[in-house]
């Protein structure tokens, strides 16, 4: 209830806010309002990204819901950042550091499936190309390029002349 009031009230200290944020993310998380953590943990991040104490905590909070949610890849991710902003030798850092251990077999797993996903669109994209047939280019008559650019601006600045005539009230239809 504190943490809502402190948000609602907007102050002017983003390191409040964020805190705050953090603080009723936690909350919502023990309550099992996973999609509402993610949302105030992701509010904490943008308030503070550079903040070290609070983005760590926001970040922890934030790999622990999506871990909740299934996305443990991601979870990894935010979790690891936690670890690299904790200070050596904080409580929350031991913690963090325990549960990146335990998430890199994930992390391992999300990098090699992407890189295998990266290489059967590789191959799909070259199994698309079709090699088409040679036509001759004499058949094909491409004007030059530059009466088109001049055709094309001597027309847009004909139309912009006609209505600012008609804005000024001289051209009568």
């Amino acid at each position: 209830a504190d943490a809502t009031a402190a948000i609602e009230l907007e102050p002017d200290d983003t390191d409040i806010l964020a805190q705050a944020y953090v603080n009723r993310g936690v909350d919502l998380a023990e309550l099992g309002r996973f999609e509402e953590a993610v949302a105030d943990a992701t509010a904490a991040i943008e308030l503070e990204p550079d903040d070290t104490e609070i983005a760590a905590r926001a970040h922890l909070l934030l790999g622990l819901v999506l871990y909740e949610l299934g996305q443990g890849d991601k979870a990894a991710a935010d979790i690891g950042t936690a670890v690299e902003l904790f200070p050596p030798g904080h409580d929350l850092r031991e913690l963090a550091e325990e549960m990146d251990e335990e998430l890199a077999p994930l992390r391992e797993e999300a990098e090699s499936l992407e890189d295998d996903l990266r290489e059967q669109i590789e191959e799909a994209t070259e199994d698309l190309l079709v090699d088409l047939p040679e036509h001759p280019v004499a058949e094909i008559e491409v004007p030059d390029e530059s009466d088109w650019l001049f055709d094309s601006t001597r027309s847009f600045l004909d139309q912009t002349e006609i209505f600012q005539a008609h804005k000024n009230g001289e051209f009568q239809a």
